[in-house]
């Protein structure tokens, strides 16, 4: 398998999308699966002002047609679940969220 990731121009160097292509001859093979990750500074600009960039909002890793296998969720700084929360983000992950919709190809898990 061969893959590659790219980073989006504002996206501080975190892999937005991962492609995983199967071997061909002279070139890489088809399209295995995909795994896009968006980052809470990209949905919360809160976060964006206080650094915290590397934080995933959510995860989801697509088949080699396209079609949407595998969703992760991730929630952070939720006031109910925090002692004293003053609002000022904290990089505490307080839920997580995981669907399977499909059966993923082994290598993308």
């Amino acid at each position: 398998m061969q893959c590659s990731g790219q980073a989006s121009p504002a996206g501080f160097g975190n892999v937005t999308v991962e492609k995983v292509y199967d071997y061909g001859n002279g070139a890489p093979g088809p399209l295995v699966c995909e795994t896009d990750t968006t980052y809470l500074w990209q949905n919360d600009s809160n976060y964006l002002n206080t650094g915290l960039v590397d934080l995933p909002a959510s995860v989801v890793v697509k088949d080699g047609n396209g079609n949407r296998v595998a969703e992760t969720d991730y929630i952070y700084d939720e006031s109910a679940y925090l002692t004293a929360y003053t609002g000022t983000p904290r990089r505490a992950r307080t839920a997580r969220l995981q669907v399977l919709i499909a059966a993923a190809p082994d290598m993308c898990e």
